[in-house]
Parts: structure tokens; C-alpha cells; sequence
């Protein structure tokens, strides 16, 4: 389990330098106080920082079976049923787009033994150690 947090961290802060960083300007001096002030540039950039990262989780997962914070500590996804497909990969990173969300489906980690968030289990995915 502490490795595949250290993964996401890894990941985490790749992401943020890669992706999030870039859009930072749109997001200076940002202090929305209602719906009104919250303009079309903002919103696009939320919306493509979380395409974006979505992306980043997806490709990884289904091309090379790990992130580059995953392939570090030496942890990969496999199916537990088949051949990893790309919708296994986007179910299975759908609540990393949000940490909100990622931390109600990682609420079941502590309840299992087996470590696995909810949208793995939907996905029939897993994440092992050792090589692909």
C-alpha cells in the first residue's frame, strides 16, 4: 500500500509540473466569491487540466501498465479478467481527476484487506510488484 501512495505522489507531482503549472496565470489572483465571477478562460483551463490528466493516468496505464511513479517503485495494473483495455484504465483513474473523489473511493482500502479502491474493483483491475 505505501508504495502505490508514493506512486501517486510521484505521479501527482509530475502531473502538476507538466500540466497543471502551464494554466497557473488563469488561476493567479482567482478569488470567485459567486458564480458571476468565475469567466469562460477559468473554466477552460479546469477543463482541460482535468482532460489532461485523465489522459496522463489513461495512456500510461494502458501502454506501458504503470506510471512513471508507478514504474519507480516497480508496481504495475494488470486485468484480472483479460487484456488491460483502455476503458479498464479510464474507469479505474476516473477519480483521480478530483482528490475529493479519489479519497472516497480510497475510503474501502482501509475496510480490505486486498487494498483496493472501489473503482478497481469495478474495473476488474489490479495493481501487483515485480515486473510487467
Amino acid at each position: 500500500l505505501s508504495r502505490r501512495v508514493f506512486a501517486f505522489l510521484i505521479d501527482y507531482i509530475i502531473i502538476n509540473i507538466i500540466i497543471v503549472f502551464p494554466f497557473s496565470k488563469f488561476f493567479r489572483n482567482f478569488e470567485a466569491y459567486s458564480i458571476e465571477q468565475v469567466d469562460g478562460n477559468l473554466i477552460s483551463a479546469a477543463l482541460i487540466i482535468t482532460f489532461l490528466t485523465l489522459i496522463y493516468w489513461v495512456v500510461f496505464e494502458y501502454f506501458l501498465k504503470q506510471t512513471p511513479g508507478k514504474a519507480i517503485l516497480n508496481i504495475y495494473v494488470r486485468s484480472k479478467e483479460r487484456e488491460l483495455s483502455v476503458w479498464q484504465c479510464i474507469v479505474r483513474n476516473i477519480t483521480k481527476i478530483n482528490l475529493g473523489l479519489l479519497f472516497l473511493d480510497c475510503i474501502g482500502i482501509l475496510f480490505r484487506r486486498d487494498y483496493e479502491r472501489y473503482f478497481e474493483k469495478l474495473s476488474k483491475t489490479e495493481v501487483v510488484d515485480g515486473e510487467i
